[in-house]
């Protein structure tokens, strides 16, 4: 089925992960929620991708309270931090949130505090197991090879996706590179 693409935001709010060039030093602005409802209910689609390279959670949850009527899903990119509570969690998929494409990165908590992704191992394994729980498909992003990354740190990454691989329907992974 067709999924239409939506940006929300102009850029990313984080703006702190060491690797990502996406938001080009753009100013994070957030795009009015009642035309986005408008856009979305003039389409008659079905299944939507909010494009955002980050969703902060009070505009998540804006988000689904503008879109829990319209009978739609949805699907994001998020970071998997402790504050995504499994009742967030659970409004975001009654709202109907069905994939998170979550950027985990790493298994390690010194690759991740050198990527400056603002999360750890013990947290980002909680937040998939409540998703997974309240009945959201898990997707997660890993990159291998950041600068200084050992084999045993590796080896932590591929360890903490066994640990979850219940609760992880797909591993997206990539090699780091660096960007312009």
């Amino acid at each position: 089925k067709p999924v239409i693409p939506i940006k929300t935001s102009s850029s990313c709010f984080y703006q702190l992960c060491a690797f990502c060039s996406h938001h080009g030093k753009v100013k994070y602005s957030e795009y009015d929620l009642d035309e986005i409802k408008q856009i979305i209910i003039n389409s008659k689609a079905k299944n939507f991708f909010f494009i955002d390279d980050m969703i902060s959670t009070k505009r998540l949850l804006a988000i689904s309270e503008m879109i829990k009527d319209l009978n739609v899903n949805w699907m994001c990119q998020l970071r998997p931090t402790i504050d995504l509570t499994k009742n967030i969690l659970q409004q975001l998929y009654d709202s109907g949130l069905k994939i998170i494409i979550w950027g985990v990165e790493s298994g390690n908590d010194r690759v991740l505090k050198l990527i400056r992704k603002g999360t750890n191992v013990k947290d980002l394994e909680v937040v998939l197991k409540n998703s997974f729980e309240v009945g959201i498909t898990n997707v997660t992003y890993i990159m291998f090879g950041f600068p200084t990354e050992t084999e045993e740190e590796f080896m932590d990454t591929i360890n903490m996706l066994e640990r979850n691989k219940e609760y992880i329907s797909l591993v997206s992974t990539s090699v780091f590179g660096v960007h312009k």
